[in-house]
């Protein structure tokens, strides 16, 4: 469109070009023709289509544009528009469609550096793909699941007696807005997880590259996180602490229903994007 900053496209993956994503890239010529583009690759969160919850990630991916950085919102296998692959399970049917997304990637872009953003069940994945892989660069990652560090369960018995009314009942009070009472746990048991040790893998892996994080954690991580710098505390990586950005934000719900609280996602992933990307393009 005119008077836009941005230009998307249609993204076609797959052995048959069967699945579908948006490439939103800068409108300014030159910066398409790059040697070496940095792309944000934004993967679904559940079943939630490739905008992203309430056209998060179109709207993050527009203002990406602008820094002149690309923006590629995809739909996996059995998601949105992309059919499902057949007598797959889901950690295959994402392995499948990583190599198929990466394969186009390089066929356009020859030598691209990625982030790869993922909320929920898309931080599953984002991690999992990007174990060993070296195109990937940096992570978005909203809502992880991450080991409790040694003070924990004391941080949440504190929390429970010194705020029990009212810390509480405000907990509760986001977490049903994303789920129904006593579904939490339930919902976790569904993710398909990374493996013991994945986790810390691929964070090394970034250690020893240079890369970067941004680790955004929301109300519905209370169970398994309470404590702004626990991530780093819990996997103990020597220079992860350098590399990685983590954000606590315990009055935000899951899906940012909430427009201040999409705005201010979206301000600090742009942010974090334009501060790091001569680093992540390396």
């Amino acid at each position: 469109m005119e008077n836009t900053p941005y230009i998307e496209e249609p993204f076609y993956f797959g052995e048959q070009k069967q699945c579908l994503g948006v490439l939103t890239a800068p409108v300014d010529a030159s910066l398409r023709k790059e040697a070496r583009p940095l792309v944000v690759i934004m993967l679904n969160s559940g079943l939630v289509h490739r905008e992203g919850p309430f056209r998060l990630n179109v709207r993050l991916a527009r203002q990406l544009a602008e820094l002149g950085v690309f923006a590629l919102r995809v739909d996996l296998s059995g998601k949105g528009d992309s059919p499902e692959r057949k007598g797959l399970n889901n950690r295959e049917s994402v392995a499948a469609d990583w190599e198929a997304i990466r394969t186009t990637l390089v066929a356009k872009f020859d030598t691209p550096r990625v982030v790869v953003m993922g909320l929920c069940s898309g931080a599953d994945n984002a991690i999992k793909v990007s174990v060993a892989d070296d195109m990937v660069k940096g992570l978005i990652l909203l809502d992880p699941v991450v080991p409790q560090d040694s003070r924990f369960a004391l941080r949440k018995l504190l929390i429970k007696l010194k705020s029990r009314r009212a810390v509480g009942r405000v907990l509760r009070g986001l977490q049903s807005l994303i789920m129904p009472k006593g579904d939490e746990q339930q919902a976790l048991n569904l993710r398909d997880l990374p493996w013991a040790g994945e986790l810390e893998q691929c964070m090394t892996r970034l250690v020893a590259c240079k890369g970067k994080v941004l680790a955004v954690f929301s109300s519905y991580a209370f169970d398994y996180y309470n404590q702004q710098g626990q991530f780093v505390r819990a996997l103990s990586i020597d220079g992860f602490d350098q590399i990685c950005s983590e954000l606590y934000w315990p009055h935000v719900a899951h899906t940012y229903t909430a427009e201040s609280h999409r705005q201010a996602l979206i301000k600090t992933a742009r942010d974090w994007v334009a501060e790091h990307q001569q680093v992540l393009r390396v």
